[in-house]
């Protein structure tokens, strides 16, 4: 999966870094993304508007953005930011830890484990499933990590959403790691992914 691209229905996929080393207009660029709109949660509307540019130029996290038309014209339909993450266990049972971490090195004695983190996943409300679903967009996410883990490695794929959010990444093979109540209204969920082979088979 190249960082720009095509997808269906017209939509380009782009990467806010690539956008921001090409020097694309800042002006242009910050009133593409403040046009945003995502009226269920103003969470995910505030991090593009005021924090994504900064987040990518600090290392923090990767935005990839899905645009509509081109030039001036473009409009902003979806967008996700992956993140590097490290999870607290501390309060996590060890049979519960056993279920998450399986074999990992160190799972009894360690309290932090990191992982990747699809940190937003989101719409804009003039869009809808037909243009972007949120499976297309959770597939995307979880090719960019794979290409990452091949050569870095990582085995857990984290997130954090709200509880309108939880059946949705259910449904897409996340899992809760722990049925505590939510942590500043966010549940965390993971993903536990394949071993990387060795050796050529």
């Amino acid at each position: 999966m190249k960082e720009s691209t095509l997808v269906t229905n017209a939509l380009r996929f782009q990467s806010l870094r690539e956008l921001l080393l090409i020097s694309y207009p800042q002006k242009l660029l910050g009133k593409q993304l403040g046009e945003f709109s995502c009226a269920r949660d103003s969470d995910i509307e505030s991090f593009i508007h005021t924090k994504a540019i900064d987040y990518e130029r600090a290392g923090l996290g990767r935005t990839y953005l899905y645009l509509e038309g081109s030039a001036e014209k473009t409009k902003l339909a979806a967008y996700i930011t992956i993140a590097i993450t490290s999870v607290d266990y501390t309060a996590v049972s060890r049979s519960r830890r056993k279920k998450v971490l399986h074999s990992k090195p160190g799972r009894d004695s360690q309290n932090n484990f990191p992982g990747l983190l699809i940190a937003q996943l989101a719409r804009d409300d003039s869009f809808d499933g037909s243009v972007i679903d949120g499976a297309e967009m959770i597939a995307d996410a979880e090719s960019l990590i794979e290409i990452g883990r091949q050569t870095l490695g990582g085995m857990l794929i984290y997130v954090d959403c709200k509880e309108h959010m939880v059946k949705f990444y259910q449904h897409h093979g996340y899992e809760l790691i722990s049925k505590d109540e939510p942590v500043h209204g966010l549940y965390k969920m993971f993903k536990l992914l394949p071993k990387i082979p060795l050796f050529m088979q």
